[in-house]
């Protein structure tokens, strides 16, 4: 069954970037200035680029490829650790437990000693 109706589909970017906004600015309540930002499962990467407005060094991954959307693991790893990761929306579409624990497990890798993961 379909979870809201669709017509409540966010459909055009401009929609989509306010929307992001609005995730960020409600989910992440801390300031993001100067801090390293990751959107794991970032789909278009909207959230990440709300997260640079707001004065992060923002990444983005995602399985699916996208304009601006890391798809490589290992880039990810690199690029570690992180002050803020932001889990939006993804753990409900990982299908198997084996993976979600494996998804959890490199999140708590990634993340800095007093950093904060959003779930």
């Amino acid at each position: 069954p379909k979870a809201i109706p669709d017509h409540m589909i966010v459909q055009d970017e401009a929609a989509k970037r306010v929307r992001a906004g609005t995730i960020v600015t409600n989910f992440i309540t801390e300031p993001l200035t100067g801090k390293k930002f990751l959107d794991f499962g970032c789909d278009e990467a909207h959230c990440v680029e709300a997260a640079r407005e707001r004065g992060a060094e923002a990444m983005g991954f995602d399985v699916k490829p996208a304009v601006g959307v890391e798809t490589d693991i290992a880039a990810v790893h690199k690029a570690a650790p992180f002050d803020v990761i932001m889990v939006y929306d993804v753990l409900d579409h990982i299908a198997y437990d084996q993976d979600r624990l494996d998804a959890l497990a490199n999140i708590r890798k990634w993340v800095k000693p007093g950093g904060k993961v959003y779930v």
